[in-house]
C-alpha cells in the first residue's frame, strides 16, 4: 500500500479537478468526509456548483443520448469548453485508496437510500506537500480562489 502523505482536514472544502492532457475536464468543490493519508473519502450534494464539459450538461438539459455519445470524441480530440453546471438529484460521496487504479462512488437519493454504486478507472492518486493529487488533481478551497 503506497501512503498519500498529506491530508485533508475532515469538513474542509477542497476542489476536485479532473485532467486529461494537461487541461482541465471537470472542476469541483467537495467536502472531505475522511483522509487517512491511504484513502481519501469526498461527499458531494444538489446545489454545489461545479465546471463541467459543455457537451455533458446539454445532454443532461436536453435528454439528447447523442450528446453524450459525443463526448469521448471531445475528450480524444481535446476540443472541449466547459460551463456552469449545478448538481442535482443525488447524493454523491467517492473514496479511492492509494496506489489503487480506480475510485468507488457511492449515488444515495433524497432520504439517503443508496441508488447504485459507480467505479471510476483512474490512474493513482499522488499528492504533492500543496495537496495537488494526480490525475484528478485535489486543492485546498480558499475564498481567494
Amino acid at each position: 500500500m503506497v501512503g498519500i502523505g498529506s491530508r485533508f482536514r475532515e469538513g474542509e472544502t477542497i476542489v476536485r479537478r479532473d485532467v486529461f492532457r494537461e487541461r482541465v475536464w471537470t472542476a469541483s468543490p467537495h467536502r472531505v468526509l475522511a483522509d487517512d493519508g491511504d484513502r481519501i473519502a469526498l461527499g458531494y450534494w444538489p446545489g454545489i456548483v461545479s465546471l463541467a464539459p459543455r457537451t455533458w450538461i446539454a445532454s443532461l438539459e436536453t435528454g439528447d443520448p447523442a450528446l453524450r455519445d459525443r463526448m469521448p470524441a471531445d475528450l480524444a480530440s481535446g476540443r472541449w469548453r466547459l460551463g456552469r453546471w449545478t448538481w442535482r438529484d443525488t447524493l454523491w460521496t467517492s473514496s479511492q485508496q492509494a496506489g489503487e487504479y480506480f475510485g468507488v462512488g457511492r449515488f444515495f437519493d433524497a432520504e439517503q437510500r443508496l441508488l447504485r454504486w459507480y467505479v471510476n478507472f483512474q490512474r493513482p492518486e499522488a499528492r504533492s506537500r500543496a495537496g495537488s493529487v494526480g490525475p484528478a488533481r485535489l486543492r485546498r478551497c480558499s475564498g481567494d480562489q
